[in-house]
């Protein structure tokens, strides 16, 4: 590698934000909501990550023109090397922390996912109690000529009382799946 390259690779464009400058809101998150404070860690570990990982290829770029020309700069190796060690140490832990952090969102997605699943299961057992009911009602609502319970006197009262039975029995049966 020539020194020019060498030089202009060193100089390359360094385009990390600072780990606390750039968070952006997402519309529709509450600061205090978990989920966007472990994005916006996640997005610091990314930061911290880039900045380690563009120090330690700088200090790289460094250490091979220091190589290449003798006496160009007075500098003591071994704590360049250091510091190249130390960037890519960080850089290192920025990707374990980044892989557990991960895990953490994967997991209050989960739970989120969950408590979703729950509420929804809620919705569809009350629905379907509301259904059964919808469907005794349409039929008796169909004003048929033909139907002898129409003509009873207790006829009404007892498909209320049917309506009653089939909405506990559902309440029951949802209860004992654990829906309700």
């Amino acid at each position: 590698m020539t020194p020019e390259r060498a030089r202009s690779e060193s100089t390359g464009p360094l385009v990390a934000a600072p780990p606390g400058k750039a968070k952006r809101r997402k519309p529709g998150k509450q600061p205090g909501d978990p989920g966007t404070h472990l994005f916006d860690l996640r997005h610091d570990l990314e930061a911290i990550r880039t900045s380690a990982a563009q120090a330690a290829e700088s200090f790289a770029n460094l250490i091979e023109t220091l190589d290449l020309q003798e006496g160009l700069m007075q500098t003591d190796l071994r704590r360049v090397r250091n510091s190249q060690q130390g960037f890519r140490h960080l850089q290192h832990t920025a990707d374990l922390e980044r892989e557990y952090l991960q895990e953490m969102i994967d997991l209050f997605q989960t739970r989120v996912s969950t408590e979703l699943n729950r509420f929804v299961r809620k919705v569809t057992a009350w629905g379907s109690i509301g259904i059964a009911w919808t469907v005794i009602v349409g039929l008796y609502g169909m004003n048929f000529t033909h139907m002898p319970e129409l003509g009873w006197r207790w006829g009404y009262p007892a498909v209320l009382v049917v309506m009653l039975i089939v909405g506990v029995l559902l309440v029951l049966l949802f209860r004992r799946r654990g829906w309700l």
